[in-house]
């Protein structure tokens, strides 16, 4: 929803909605992927240093979301589409995306 929401909701509305999810609520410490929402409506509304401050991996995770939606969208239309494999490497990356992101979080994001 925020991937495409960002153009047409207004920044002060999504940026009033409730920050803490429950681990924030639990720990006091954000979670690896607060702020992914805000930084989601952020690049929709093309404001990427608003989305890069908000979570650095919700403002690159944007652009590949975008192309695998075009992407889903097109291979719905083929006749015998062929399942879509992650390698182990893939998966690897996305974990150290992800913890490289929860550093940043804890440590200079936002509170």
């Amino acid at each position: 929803m925020a991937t495409l929401a960002g153009r047409w909701i207004p920044p002060e509305i999504w940026s009033a909605l409730p920050t803490p999810c429950l681990f924030f609520r639990l720990t006091g410490q954000p979670c690896p992927f607060c702020g992914m929402s805000r930084a989601f409506f952020s690049a929709g509304a093309g404001d990427w240093v608003t989305a890069l401050g908000w979570s650095p991996l919700g403002a690159l995770l944007y652009p590949a979301v975008v192309a695998l939606m075009l992407l889903g969208t097109a291979r719905a239309f083929e006749k015998s589409p062929k399942p879509m494999r992650i390698s182990g490497a893939v998966w690897i990356a996305i974990g150290a995306a992800v913890a490289a992101n929860w550093i940043y979080l804890l440590g200079w994001g936002w509170r």
